[in-house]
Order: structure tokens, then sequence, then C-alpha cells
């Protein structure tokens, strides 16, 4: 991509008051566009999948932590209790790189990739999220997701979810879905297809040609089928507050302000490196500490 990419992504990141805000969704939408460009040319001879899904009632839960739950830090820790409580009848199935053949199969260049460092942790995930809801099915939520309140019936009734927004900031998803919080029935349309790109990718490459891979390849599904785009369009504005609590951990614990950002929000977007145990544990009367006595 030459000096375009990185420059991009910087007067994106520091831009703000700066530059003009129609420069800026200018920079993003070019840089976006070009992206995708890329990645279909390298897909090109992908054919769409159509399929059947299967709803399963009794959908699981997944949560990945690959060193397994005893390495787990507290943020982590207090995430899957969350889950736990508020499973709503859903099993919480913890995947670690020791049980992840119990529950899934992956091509074995995936593995060997990721082993030799070619995809990161986080990129095996994504991979891996996709993989499950189209063999499995069922809600997947990233480690740092916190619930406060039982997992309503409809995640799992509907052939797929995913926490969505009003469009604000700069995001490729245009806060239509989240990678973080996905749901589907098996054999969903929406995740085979990723999936099957994500395999497609990875045979050819051994780089990413970016962080946001996942919702790069959505988009540009999103943009291509009519299938795809009416299911992604048809899921409801959902959890409007999910980056709001991340940010007040360490201040002093209100009452009001909680019920406030509960109200209409039952999935919270944490971060387990934002803050040191130091910081978490400075003030007893914080919301981390609220937190930990609500679900440790």
């Amino acid at each position: 991509f030459g000096l375009f990419i990185p420059l991009s992504n910087l007067m994106i990141i520091y831009g703000n008051g700066i530059f003009p805000k129609c420069m800026l969704n200018f920079i993003f939408r070019r840089r976006n566009k070009i992206i995708e460009q890329k990645i279909s040319s390298i897909i090109s001879d992908y054919s769409y999948k159509t399929t059947e899904m299967d709803y399963n009632p009794n959908a699981p839960i997944w949560y990945l932590w690959l060193q397994g739950e005893d390495k787990m830090p507290e943020i982590p820790q207090l995430c899957l209790y969350s889950i736990r409580k508020f499973s709503n009848g859903h099993p919480v199935l913890v995947l670690s790189w020791n049980n992840l053949h119990e529950y899934v199969d992956l091509p074995a260049y995936i593995k060997n990739l990721y082993n030799e460092g070619y995809i990161t942790s986080t990129h095996f995930s994504d991979i891996l999220r996709m993989a499950l809801l189209s063999q499995r099915g069922g809600l997947w939520l990233d480690a740092t997701v916190l619930v406060t309140k039982p997992l309503p019936d409809e995640i799992f009734k509907e052939p797929i979810f995913s926490i969505k927004n009003k469009s604000f900031g700069y995001f490729v998803s245009d806060c239509r879905w989240t990678g973080f919080c996905m749901a589907g029935w098996r054999n969903s349309v929406l995740a085979r297809n990723v999936y099957e790109i994500f395999c497609e990718y990875w045979k050819r490459n051994k780089y990413l040609i970016d962080y946001f891979f996942i919702d790069f390849v959505i988009d540009i599904l999103y943009n291509s089928n009519n299938e795809i785009r009416n299911l992604i369009d048809e899921v409801p504005y959902n959890n409007e507050n999910v980056h709001k609590l991340a940010p007040l951990l360490c201040k002093k614990f209100d009452e009001t302000q909680f019920q406030e950002l509960t109200k209409d929000t039952f999935l919270f977007k944490l971060n387990w490196r934002r803050y040191t145990q130091e910081e978490l544990n400075q003030d007893s009367d914080n919301y981390y500490y609220f937190l930990k006595n609500k679900f440790l």
C-alpha cells in the first residue's frame, strides 16, 4: 500500500481537532475501500455458500482463554463469572488450547500458522469464533465482556445477533456489528462464509492485511450479498452503553449512574489491560470493587 495506509491510520487516530471532519471521513472511507479491494482480489475466486441454518434453543455460550481458566487475570474472571450467572440456562463452554479439538474442526495449516506466529492469538480467536458459530451455533462473547442481566432469549432465537449501535467514530463495521459479541444458528450463512473466507485467505498468505480483518470481510459480504445484508439490517439497535462502563472501573461507584447505564444495556466491553491491578485496588468504593463483590 505504500505510505497511504499508515499515514491515514495516524490521521484517523490523532487528527480529530486538527483536520476537518469531512477530510477525515474521506480518508477513512478511501482507506477502507483500498483495503477491501485488496482483500477482494485475494479471494476473487471464492464462491458464496448458501446454507440451511439450524436453530438450537439450548445453544451454548462460547468463551475463550487460550492459556486455560486457571491462568486468567481478574477482569476476565469477573466477566466469566457474570456470564455464568446470567447465562439464562445456556451452557457456558470455556475453551482453551487444550480442549479446542473437542468442539471444533480447524484446518491443520491454521493451527500451524498460529504455532509459528504468523497468526496472532487475537486473529486466531476471530477464526475460531466463526468456525464455532458455523459448525455449532450459539453466542460468542470475548473474555472481557461483562453481563449484568439474564441474557434474553431473543439473542438465540434470531438467525444472527450482535451488538449494534448508531454510527459513531471511525469503525469498519460502522457500528452495525461487533466482533466481540456475535451469535447465530448453526450453519449460519454469515458465520460460514466469513469462516471459509478466513480459511481461503490463510491458505494463500502468511501475513494479515489489517488488524480489523474480520470487520472488512463482513463488510465485503454485507455490500455484495443481499441475504447477509438483510440479516444484519434486521438486528435491532441494542446495548448502546456497551463501552461506557470500562472508563469507570477506578471511579467511585454511583448507584444512580449504574442503574442508568444498565437500564437498556446488559453487555459491557471491558479491557483487562486498561488498568493495573494496583489501580483497580486503590479504592474499595470504586466500580471495580462493586462488580467484584457482585460476581466474584
